[in-house]
Protein backbone atom coordinates (compact mmCIF):
# COMPACT_ATOMS: atom_id res chain seq x y z
CA UNK A 1 0.00 0.00 0.00
CA UNK A 2 1.61 3.27 -0.93
CA UNK A 3 -0.16 6.70 0.71
CA UNK A 4 0.07 9.94 -1.01
CA UNK A 5 0.96 13.34 0.78
CA UNK A 6 0.80 17.15 -0.22
CA UNK A 7 1.35 20.40 1.09
CA UNK A 8 1.38 23.62 -0.50
CA UNK A 9 2.40 27.40 0.77
CA UNK A 10 3.41 30.93 -0.95
CA UNK A 11 6.71 32.31 0.24
CA UNK A 12 6.82 35.94 -0.85
CA UNK A 13 9.84 36.65 -2.55
CA UNK A 14 10.43 36.31 -6.15
CA UNK A 15 11.01 33.01 -7.85
CA UNK A 16 13.70 33.78 -9.61
CA UNK A 17 15.84 34.03 -6.12
CA UNK A 18 14.03 30.61 -5.22
CA UNK A 19 15.14 28.67 -8.48
CA UNK A 20 18.28 30.24 -7.67
CA UNK A 21 18.95 28.92 -3.77
CA UNK A 22 17.41 25.75 -4.38
CA UNK A 23 19.63 25.41 -7.42
CA UNK A 24 22.72 26.30 -6.17
CA UNK A 25 22.82 26.17 -2.40
CA UNK A 26 19.80 24.29 -0.89
CA UNK A 27 22.35 23.63 2.46
CA UNK A 28 21.50 27.25 3.34
CA UNK A 29 17.89 26.80 3.37
CA UNK A 30 17.46 23.18 4.83
CA UNK A 31 19.07 23.24 8.25
CA UNK A 32 17.29 22.50 10.91
CA UNK A 33 16.23 26.22 12.31
CA UNK A 34 17.26 24.69 16.09
CA UNK A 35 20.13 23.99 15.55
CA UNK A 36 23.13 27.01 15.90
CA UNK A 37 26.35 24.57 15.85
CA UNK A 38 26.76 26.31 12.21
CA UNK A 39 27.19 22.64 10.63
CA UNK A 40 25.25 21.97 7.21
CA UNK A 41 23.23 19.55 8.06
CA UNK A 42 20.33 18.69 6.36
CA UNK A 43 17.64 17.72 8.98
CA UNK A 44 14.56 18.91 10.36
CA UNK A 45 13.38 18.58 13.92
CA UNK A 46 9.72 18.41 14.42
CA UNK A 47 7.00 17.74 17.40
CA UNK A 48 3.66 16.98 15.79
CA UNK A 49 0.38 14.79 17.45
CA UNK A 50 -1.90 12.89 15.67
CA UNK A 51 -5.00 12.86 18.14
CA UNK A 52 -3.59 11.77 21.66
CA UNK A 53 -0.44 11.00 20.00
CA UNK A 54 2.31 12.92 20.54
CA UNK A 55 5.49 12.48 18.19
CA UNK A 56 9.16 13.85 18.32
CA UNK A 57 11.51 12.96 15.60
CA UNK A 58 13.96 13.95 12.77
CA UNK A 59 13.71 13.58 9.19
CA UNK A 60 17.53 13.50 7.81
CA UNK A 61 17.03 14.78 4.58
CA UNK A 62 18.99 13.25 1.25
CA UNK A 63 19.00 15.74 -1.75
CA UNK A 64 18.35 14.28 -5.06
CA UNK A 65 18.16 15.34 -8.43
CA UNK A 66 17.28 19.56 -9.22
CA UNK A 67 15.05 19.98 -12.43
CA UNK A 68 14.17 23.32 -14.15
CA UNK A 69 11.30 23.85 -16.09
CA UNK A 70 11.52 27.37 -17.44
CA UNK A 71 9.17 27.00 -20.24
CA UNK A 72 6.07 26.31 -17.51
CA UNK A 73 7.88 28.68 -15.15
CA UNK A 74 8.56 26.46 -12.30
CA UNK A 75 11.63 24.01 -10.75
CA UNK A 76 11.58 21.06 -9.08
CA UNK A 77 13.87 19.38 -6.29
CA UNK A 78 13.78 15.59 -5.57
CA UNK A 79 14.49 15.10 -1.69
CA UNK A 80 14.32 11.71 0.27
CA UNK A 81 13.25 12.22 4.08
CA UNK A 82 14.09 9.76 6.67
CA UNK A 83 12.65 9.54 10.13
CA UNK A 84 15.86 8.81 12.51
CA UNK A 85 13.67 7.61 15.61
CA UNK A 86 10.17 6.10 15.03
CA UNK A 87 10.33 3.96 11.82
CA UNK A 88 7.29 2.48 12.17
CA UNK A 89 5.09 5.31 12.69
CA UNK A 90 7.59 7.91 10.52
CA UNK A 91 8.29 5.95 7.24
CA UNK A 92 11.02 7.03 4.44
CA UNK A 93 8.91 9.36 2.21
CA UNK A 94 10.01 9.93 -1.21
CA UNK A 95 9.07 13.64 -2.47
CA UNK A 96 9.39 16.33 -4.68
CA UNK A 97 9.44 20.30 -3.92
CA UNK A 98 8.21 21.60 -6.36
CA UNK A 99 8.26 26.16 -6.47
CA UNK A 100 6.60 28.11 -9.18
CA UNK A 101 6.46 31.71 -10.19
CA UNK A 102 2.89 33.25 -8.77
CA UNK A 103 3.47 36.60 -10.07
CA UNK A 104 3.73 39.52 -7.61
CA UNK A 105 7.01 38.26 -6.10
CA UNK A 106 4.99 35.87 -4.55
CA UNK A 107 6.49 31.85 -5.25
CA UNK A 108 3.98 28.59 -4.29
CA UNK A 109 5.93 25.91 -2.64
CA UNK A 110 4.37 22.51 -2.96
CA UNK A 111 5.69 18.95 -1.54
CA UNK A 112 4.24 16.24 -3.29
CA UNK A 113 5.67 13.13 -1.47
CA UNK A 114 4.51 9.23 -1.20
CA UNK A 115 5.97 6.56 1.15
CA UNK A 116 4.59 2.75 2.27
CA UNK A 117 3.72 2.09 5.95
CA UNK A 118 6.18 -0.70 7.29
CA UNK A 119 5.22 -3.85 8.39
CA UNK A 120 2.66 -4.74 6.41
CA UNK A 121 -1.12 -5.15 7.49
CA UNK A 122 -0.17 -3.96 11.11
CA UNK A 123 1.92 -1.31 9.69
CA UNK A 124 -1.18 -0.24 7.64
CA UNK A 125 -3.09 -0.10 10.48
CA UNK A 126 -1.22 2.31 11.96
CA UNK A 127 -1.00 4.63 9.33
CA UNK A 128 -4.52 4.81 9.02
CA UNK A 129 -4.71 5.53 13.13
CA UNK A 130 -1.50 7.86 13.38
CA UNK A 131 0.89 7.67 10.65
CA UNK A 132 -0.60 9.29 7.93
CA UNK A 133 -1.26 12.39 10.49
CA UNK A 134 1.82 12.58 11.43
CA UNK A 135 3.79 12.31 7.64
CA UNK A 136 1.22 15.19 6.77
CA UNK A 137 2.04 16.97 9.66
CA UNK A 138 5.46 16.73 9.49
CA UNK A 139 6.08 17.19 5.80
CA UNK A 140 3.58 20.64 6.52
CA UNK A 141 6.09 22.41 8.63
CA UNK A 142 8.94 21.07 6.72
CA UNK A 143 7.36 23.11 3.71
CA UNK A 144 6.65 26.10 6.05
CA UNK A 145 10.55 26.14 7.36
CA UNK A 146 10.95 26.12 4.00
CA UNK A 147 9.13 29.00 2.60
CA UNK A 148 10.85 30.66 6.17
CA UNK A 149 14.15 30.11 5.11
CA UNK A 150 13.35 31.48 1.88
CA UNK A 151 11.90 34.56 2.98
CA UNK A 152 14.98 35.52 5.07
CA UNK A 153 17.53 34.90 2.81
CA UNK A 154 15.98 36.88 0.26
CA UNK A 155 14.62 39.33 2.07
CA UNK A 156 15.85 42.83 1.49
CA UNK A 157 18.13 44.27 3.91
CA UNK A 158 17.18 48.25 4.41
CA UNK A 159 18.63 49.17 8.50
CA UNK A 160 20.10 47.63 10.88
CA UNK A 161 16.99 49.46 13.23
CA UNK A 162 14.21 48.02 14.40
CA UNK A 163 11.51 48.59 12.66
CA UNK A 164 8.53 51.02 14.22
CA UNK A 165 5.62 48.88 13.71
CA UNK A 166 7.20 45.32 13.19
CA UNK A 167 5.69 42.51 15.15
CA UNK A 168 7.59 39.40 15.69
CA UNK A 169 5.90 36.91 13.44
CA UNK A 170 4.49 33.27 14.88
CA UNK A 171 4.61 30.33 13.29
CA UNK A 172 1.20 30.26 12.02
CA UNK A 173 2.64 33.27 10.53
CA UNK A 174 3.50 34.19 7.10
CA UNK A 175 6.32 36.50 7.06
CA UNK A 176 5.34 39.44 4.33
CA UNK A 177 7.97 42.06 3.56
CA UNK A 178 6.19 45.77 2.61
CA UNK A 179 9.50 46.96 0.46
CA UNK A 180 7.88 50.27 0.21
CA UNK A 181 6.77 50.75 3.76
CA UNK A 182 9.63 48.25 4.64
CA UNK A 183 7.13 47.12 7.63
CA UNK A 184 6.98 42.82 8.27
CA UNK A 185 3.73 41.96 9.15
Amino acid sequence: MQRRIYASTHAYVPFAGVQSIMRDDPESVFRDPTDYSGEAVHSREFEVHAGPVRVHDRFAIEFGEFEVHPEDHFCRFHLTYRGDRHHMVLPDVEAVIDASDAGDDRTQLEVVGHYSPRMGALGALEDVLVGHQVVQEAMTLVLADLGAALQAALAPVDTAEPLPHATAPTSDDAVVVDREHAVVR
